[in-house]
Formats: C-alpha cells, sequence, structure tokens
C-alpha cells in the first residue's frame, strides 16, 4: 500500500515539475519575443540595411544549401513502385 502512495507521490511531483519548467520555459519565451520586437523595432527607426555583398553571399549559401539537400533525395522516377491495391469490382487484379 505504501508503495502505491510513494509511486503516486512520485508521479505528482514528477508532474508538478514538468509543468513548472514548462511555465518558465513560456516565460523565457515571452521575454525573449518582447526584446527581439524591440531590437527588430530599434534597427527599423535607426533605418539599418544589411549590406548587398552580405545579402548576396547569404543567398548564395542558401541557395547552394537546398542544391545539396535536393541532390541528396532520391529522384521521384528512381523510386521503387508500389502496387495499387486490389478493390473489390474495379477490374483490377495483381500480379
Amino acid at each position: 500500500m505504501s508503495n502505491e502512495i510513494d509511486k503516486d507521490y512520485s508521479a505528482l511531483i514528477e508532474d508538478y515539475e514538468d509543468a513548472l519548467m514548462r511555465l518558465v520555459m513560456y516565460r523565457v519565451a515571452q521575454e525573449d519575443g518582447k526584446r527581439l520586437l524591440q531590437e527588430a523595432q530599434e534597427l527599423d527607426i535607426s533605418g539599418f540595411e544589411v549590406p548587398k555583398e552580405l545579402d548576396e553571399k547569404c543567398l548564395k549559401l542558401i541557395r547552394r544549401a537546398a542544391l545539396l539537400r535536393s541532390a541528396a533525395r532520391p529522384l521521384p522516377w528512381k523510386r521503387p513502385l508500389r502496387s495499387p491495391p486490389h478493390i473489390e469490382g474495379s477490374g483490377y487484379m495483381p500480379l
């Protein structure tokens, strides 16, 4: 009996700790969001712009990464074909 109570108590403590961590992380995310919005507004007000060279370099890097990622995927026409399921009354009979 006492072993069951200890398990229930431990489960309650674990649930409490999980909920507390979620609340803390939620508050941290809110504060980070406020800070980042404030920084974005300050940059807009100051007229900050990303230098054209840096913008082009970043876009080139993104395109290259996308190309490498797409090259790693199998081509659609090289994937193995699956037989469609047999549907009663369709006239299709699997081989």
